[in-house]
């Protein structure tokens, strides 16, 4: 066992979702139907740093934040503080 985090290449990330939303109505393992519609979801957005975003949500820092599955998994999911 290592404690090395490995990246995934945008090509394999994308065609392990689609495959997953394919087969399996999930996406990196977790439920399709959660995946957040920010239209859906008007009253949270706020405004900082001179930018809006449709949510207040984001994710812990660490380096398991920091791999491009959980960072699309985090925002298809609702965060927006990356």
């Amino acid at each position: 066992m290592t404690d090395t985090f490995y990246p995934l290449s945008l090509q394999k990330l994308l065609k392990k979702i689609l495959h997953q939303l394919k087969h399996q109505d999930t996406v990196l393992g977790l439920p399709k139907h959660l995946i957040v519609d920010p239209k859906k979801y008007s009253e949270l957005k706020i405004q900082r740093f001179g930018k809006t975003l449709s949510t207040p949500y984001g994710v812990a820092a660490g380096p398991h934040s920091q791999m491009s599955q959980n960072i699309v998994s985090a925002w298809l999911f609702g965060a927006r503080y990356i």
